[in-house]
């Protein structure tokens, strides 16, 4: 069970509540992580344009959600598994790819760039840092800037991961992806 609820509108301060139910309005993300953020308005609002930097990085989608998904993988945070695993299957990102990091198996992927995307992601989550020669790979494979932006990506969904664990935050039982396994 969820440690944190969402706060009510009458425990919100008015600025951040009308920024909030404008957020609602427009479909911007306030499920989840967001349950914490909440509670410190300034952050929250930082995170609403981090999130949306992270979406526009020069990442492709494929890389960012594999990059995604083996770092949530590897915090168990089911919610943001449930979310992800959508915007990956929407990103092209295949179902066995998927399978594979959520079985905690290297994926067999047919882009190097995709295969650096996995092996920082894995190392960062794993070891929290990377090796020369995982680094040199992905340097050839993603060039300077898009090795920044997987990196910063990895750190973002790390926080996202440390968060949800921390408060105990899953989706709820109807949206629980069936792929995801407790290994």
């Amino acid at each position: 069970m969820a440690r944190l609820v969402p706060l009510p509108r009458d425990k919100m301060d008015p600025d951040f509540a009308r920024y909030f139910e404008e957020l609602m309005r427009t479909g911007g993300r306030t499920g989840g992580p967001s349950v914490a953020y909440m509670r410190n308005p300034h952050f929250f609002k930082l995170n609403q344009a981090m999130g949306d930097a992270i979406r526009a990085n020069s990442l492709t989608p494929a890389e960012r959600q594999i990059a995604v998904l083996t770092t949530i993988r590897h915090y168990n945070a089911r919610f943001a598994w449930t979310v992800q695993t959508r915007q990956a299957l929407a990103a092209g990102v295949k179902g066995e790819t998927i399978d594979a990091i959520n079985e905690r198996r290297r994926p067999q992927l047919g882009h190097a760039s995709e295969t650096a995307a996995w092996e920082v992601a894995d190392m960062l989550a794993s070891k929290r840092s990377i090796d020369d020669g995982t680094y040199s790979r992905a340097l050839a494979a993603l060039g300077e800037q898009r090795l920044v932006d997987l990196v910063i990506t990895v750190g973002f969904f790390s926080m996202v991961g440390t968060t949800l664990g921390a408060f105990d935050i899953d989706p709820p039982a109807a949206e629980l992806c069936k792929a995801f396994l407790d290994k």
